[in-house]
C-alpha cells in the first residue's frame, strides 16, 4: 500500500565500499543509560525485562497486599522498628513465631508499640495462634479503636484489615486473656507503592526519558524521582499509570543523577500488582542525539524539494490528458521532484516474471494491465519540469514471500529490466532515482534484504547512472524495543548491499504519544517529534556510507482544509499544516537531508483515515482546491527557490532564524517562533541580521504574498515574528 505509518528510512550511496572497510550497522542508535545500569526492584522475579530492549515483555511485583508489604522495612513499620532485634513477631517471616505469655496487672496479655509519630495506618496483618480470642487496637490520644479479633477457629490463618486512611493513630496494640503465638504483625503506614531502580554507575545528565509503565486500574499514581545517593529522592515527572504506549517525557531541565526509580502506587487491594515494560534514559537530545552540525548543501533550495504522487494525479487517467495547468503541471509550482508508487504488479503478475517493457512502449501494454504506459505517464512528468523518482512497491501484503522462489535472482532481473529501460545513462532517462521498495516492512526478518542486494545490484548492473537507494528503514530504535513493524536499519541493510546504493532514504513524520499514551501530532521543532530520527539516520550514513546524501521521501501533516475534515487523533489545523510543513523542511534541509519529498500532493477521496488528509490540496472531489499549505510552499518556492541555505543564525526556544542566499548575493533570513500554537501567535523578538532588513512578507498560506517595508525609524532589531515563517529580505550585509 503507498500511504504511510510513522516511519523512517534511509539512503545507501553507490560509491564501492572497501572489503576491509568498517560496517557498523547500529551507528546511528542512541543508547540509553538504563542498558549498562544495574536494576534492583521492589519486589518480583526478573526487574532486567525492564531494560531489555523490548516493549513487550515486562517486570511484574508481588502483590504488596494483603501480604506481600510484610518482609518489606521500606512499608511495614513493625519490620523497620524492629529489624536487628529478635523478634520472630516482627520478622517478616509467616513461618516463625513468637510467644506472649508474661501477663499484665490486670492479668492479660498485651503488647503494644508506639509509632514514631502520629500517623496514617493503611493496612494491618496478623497471624496468630490463639486460645481465645485476641484484639488488636489501634490507639489515639488513649482512645482504643478495634480492627481486628481473631478467633481460635482462625488459628494460622492470615487476617487484615484496611482502616480508614483518613484517620490517624499514635500506637497499635494487641490483647488476649490467655497466652499467644504470633507469627507475625505487621502494619503498614505509607501508601503501598512498587517499583524498579536504576543505578547508572555514576552521575549523568538526564533531560529525557521513554517509558512503558502499564498497569492495571489498581495503581491510581505513578512518578519518577531522581537521587545522587541513593537515599534523597526528588520527583521530575508525574506518569499517567495506565498510558499504553512507549511514552516520551521530556523534563523541564537536565538533571544531574546516579540513580533513577519509577514507583507506582497502589490502591489498597488485595493481589494488586504493577507492572514495568520498558524504561530508557537519555540527556536532553533523547534518542535522536544532537543535531548534525550544519553544512551548505551546494544545490539550490527548488532542486531539494519533492512531492509525492501517483500515476494520473488523481485524475484516473494519464497525466497528457489532463486539463491545461493541471497535475505535474500545476505541483511544479512546489517542488522539481516528483516520486511515484510505481506498483510491482503493475508491471509483473509475479516477481517470478520478468518485465516486458520493451513491448510496454510499443503500445502493447504490460502483462497485468494491456493498456499501461509507464513512459507515456513519466514523459508528461519530465516534460513539465519533474525529476522522476520510482519507489517500487511491495509488501509482503501485496507480493508474499513465497512468490519470490529466489529472491535475489528475481529481484536482479527485475532491477535490471527496469534500469536498462528507464535509466538516464542505458535507457530514456524517464526515471533519475529508484527505490528498492517503499515500506516492505512486513516480510519476515531477513528476507528484504535478499531483494535489495538483488534489486540493487541489477540496477547498478543495467545502468550505473541510475541513482538507487533502499526503501525507507529508521536508525533510532531496534524492533520491538520501540515500535513492532521490521523497519530497523540494521536488519534491512547488509554489507553486500551499500556497493549497489547512492544513499539512504528516509520516512519522517512529527507524530508522538501524549502523556495519556494517545497518539498526537507535535511541532517539528518539539524535541519528542519523529522527524529527527534524520539525526539517527546521518550517524548511520557518516559511519557506514560517508559523504553519501540523505532523502527524505515522505515527511508531511494531515489536517482540515479544502472542505474536508480530519477528525482522527493527529489532526492539525489548515493553518498549522502551512506553518509547520514549512519548518519542518527547512529543519529536514538544515539537519542534512539532500531533499525531502512532501506527503502527499493531495488528499484522499476517502473517510478521515491517517495520511488520508496530508495532501496541499483537496481530494479529487473537491476539485484539488489549493489548501493554505499549497500557498505557502508555491511562495516559499519562488521567493527562495534559487537561494542556498548558507547559515543556521538562531534555533533556541523562543527562535528559529535561517540565513539564504543567491548567487547574486540577494540575501534573505527566515525565521519563526517554534511553538505548537496557533501559528498567527505573535512573539516579539531581538536579534541582528547579517544585513539592512528591507521588507518582510509572512508566509501564512494565504494566496498573494504580501511584502511590508520596515519603517526607517523603528527599531531594526527587534521584530514581531510568528509561527508561521517570516522572510526578512536584506538589502545588503
Amino acid at each position: 500500500m503507498k500511504y504511510k505509518v510513522i516511519s523512517l528510512a534511509i539512503s545507501i550511496s553507490c560509491a564501492l565500499v572497501s572489503a576491509n572497510a568498517q560496517y557498523n550497522p547500529h551507528a546511528g542508535r542512541i543508547v540509553s543509560y538504563t542498558e549498562h545500569s544495574a536494576v534492583t526492584a521492589t519486589s518480583g522475579l526478573n526487574p532486567l525485562l525492564a531494560i531489555d530492549n523490548d516493549t513487550r515483555t515486562f517486570w511484574e511485583s508481588a502483590a504488596t497486599i494483603p501480604e506481600g508489604y510484610i518482609s518489606r522495612p521500606d512499608l511495614n513499620v513493625m519490620l523497620k522498628t524492629f529489624s536487628g532485634i529478635t523478634n520472630n513477631a516482627f520478622d517478616g517471616n509467616l513461618n516463625t513465631a513468637q510467644r506472649f505469655e508474661k501477663a499484665d496487672r490486670h492479668g492479660l496479655y498485651t503488647f503494644a508499640h508506639t509509632f514514631d509519630k502520629t500517623t496514617a495506618v493503611r493496612h494491618i496483618v496478623l497471624k496468630a495462634q490463639v486460645s481465645s480470642m485476641l484484639t488488636v487496637f489501634l490507639i489515639r490520644n488513649g482512645i482504643k479503636t478495634v480492627v481486628l479479633t481473631y478467633q481460635p477457629g482462625e488459628n494460622y490463618s492470615l487476617k487484615s484489615h484496611l482502616p480508614d486512611p483518613s484517620q490517624f493513630y499514635d500506637a497499635v496494640a494487641v490483647q488476649c486473656d490467655s497466652p499467644f503465638d504470633v507469627f507475625e504483625l505487621a502494619v503498614m503506614t505509607e501508601e503501598p507503592f512498587e517499583g524498579i531502580v536504576f543505578d547508572f554507575g555514576k552521575v549523568v545528565p538526564i533531560g529525557q526519558i521513554y517509558s512503558r509503565h502499564m498497569s492495571s486500574d489498581h495503581v491510581y499514581r505513578s512518578i519518577i524521582e531522581f537521587s545522587a545517593d541513593g537515599f534523597s529522592w526528588t520527583k521530575v515527572a508525574e506518569l499517567h499509570p495506565q498510558a499504553i504506549a512507549f511514552v516520551p517525557m521530556i523534563l523541564d531541565r537536565e538533571y544531574e543523577a546516579r540513580f533513577m526509580r519509577l514507583l507506582h502506587f497502589l490502591k489498597p487491594v488485595d493481589y494488586a500488582k504493577a507492572v514495568v515494560w520498558e524504561v530508557k534514559v537519555y540527556d536532553r537530545n533523547g534518542p535522536f542525539g544532537k543535531p548534525a552540525d550544519f553544512t551548505i548543501n551546494p544545490a539550490n533550495i527548488s532542486d531539494r524539494l519533492g512531492i509525492n504522487g501517483i500515476w494520473g494525479w488523481g485524475y484516473n487517467t494519464y497525466s497528457d490528458n489532463l486539463p491545461e495547468g493541471a497535475g505535474p503541471e500545476f505541483f511544479a509550482q512546489v517542488a522539481s521532484s516528483g516520486r511515484n508508487y510505481h506498483e510491482m504488479l503493475w508491471d509483473v503478475t509475479s516477481p517470478a516474471e520478468t518485465p516486458d517493457y520493451a513491448a510496454m512502449a510499443s503500445g502493447k501494454g504490460t502483462k497485468p494491465y494491456w493498456w499501461l504506459n509507464w513512459d507515456r505517464e513519466y514523459g508528461t512528468w519530465r516534460n513539465t519540469g519533474f525529476k522522476v523518482t520510482a519507489t517500487i512497491m511491495f509488501t509482503a501484503k501485496t507480493v508474499p514471500e513465497h512468490l519470490w522462489p529466489d529472491p535475489i535472482e528475481h529481484a536482479r532481473k527485475y532491477g535490471y529490466a527496469f534500469a536498462k529501460h528507464f535509466g538516464p545513462g542505458k535507457g530514456n532517462a524517464l526515471v533519475g532515482m529508484v527505490e528498492a521498495g517503499n515500506e516492505p516492512w512486513d516480510y519476515s526478518k531477513g528476507f528484504y534484504p535478499k531483494v535489495l542486494q538483488g534489486m540493487a545490484s541489477g540496477f547498478k548492473d543495467a545502468d550505473p547512472q541510475l541513482r538507487v537507494i533502499p526503501a525507507a528503514f529508521q536508525a533510532t530504535f531496534m524492533r520491538y524495543e520501540g515500535h513492532d513493524d521490521n523497519h530497523y536499519i540494521a536488519d534491512n541493510i547488509p554489507k553486500e548491499a551499500i556497493p549497489f546504493l547512492d544513499g539512504l532514504n528516509g520516512h519522517f513524520y512529527s507524530h508522538t504519544f501524549d502523556h495519556e499514551g494517545k497518539r498526537i501530532t507535535v511541532n517539528p521543532e518539539d524535541p519528542r517529534s519523529g522527524l529527527h530520527g534524520i539525526r539517527n539516520l546521518l550517524r548511520w550514513r557518516d559511519a557506514n556510507m560517508p559523504g553519501k546524501p540523505v532523502y527524505i521521501t515522505e515527511y508531511g501533516f494531515d489536517s482540515e482544509g479544502g472542505e474536508e475534515e480530519c477528525d482522527f487523533a493527529g489532526c492539525i489545523s489548515e493553518e498549522k499544516q502551512a506553518a509547520w510543513g514549512l519548518r519542518a523542511l527547512m529543519i529536514l534541509l538544515r539537519q542534512g537531508a539532500e531533499s525531502a519529498y512532501w506527503y502527499f500532493f493531495a488528499n484522499e477521496f476517502t473517510a478521515a483515515v491517517l495520511h488520508s488528509r496530508s495532501g496541499l490540496t483537496a481530494s479529487a472531489d473537491k476539485k484539488f482546491s489549493p489548501k493554505a499549505s499549497f500557498h505557502a510552499f508555491r511562495k516559499f518556492n519562488a521567493i527562495l527557490g534559487k537561494t542556498r541555505l548558507m547559515k543556521v543564525l538562531a534555533e533556541s526556544d523562543q527562535l528559529y532564524a535561517y540565513y539564504f542566499e543567491d548567487v547574486g548575493g540577494n540575501a534573505f533570513v527566515v525565521v519563526w517562533a517554534p511553538h505548537g500554537d496557533d501559528p498567527d501567535k505573535g512573539l516579539s523578538v531581538s536579534m541582528k541580521l547579517p544585513g539592512n532588513p528591507e521588507s518582510y512578507c509572512y508566509l501564512d498560506g494565504h494566496e498573494k504574498t504580501e511584502w511590508n517595508a520596515l519603517k526607517m525609524n523603528q527599531d531594526r532589531n527587534t521584530y514581531n515574528i510568528k509561527g508561521y515563517p517570516m522572510i526578512i529580505r536584506l538589502s545588503g550585509k
